[in-house]
């Protein structure tokens, strides 16, 4: 079996043109464990806050969002 390598690059995200925050949510939501934590789940996205502030995701662990439902 062959491993490939790929070398990541920095990138400024402020003065980028072609990836911005929505896409960035929309490759998370394809694809949960890119971000390597635990078992998770989309629960809500873009939910707003009482306070006016906003989440642009709510991501609780698969285990403890079953659990609080009673699942």
């Amino acid at each position: 079996m062959s491993l490939n390598y790929e070398k990541l690059t920095y990138l400024n995200l402020k003065n980028c043109q072609t990836i911005y925050e929505v896409w960035i949510q929309d490759r998370i939501v394809e694809d949960l464990t890119i971000l390597g934590l635990v078992d998770l789940i989309l629960k809500d996205r873009e939910r707003i806050q009482p306070t006016a502030c906003r989440l642009d995701l709510l991501l609780p662990a698969h285990q403890e969002f079953g659990a609080s439902n009673g699942k």
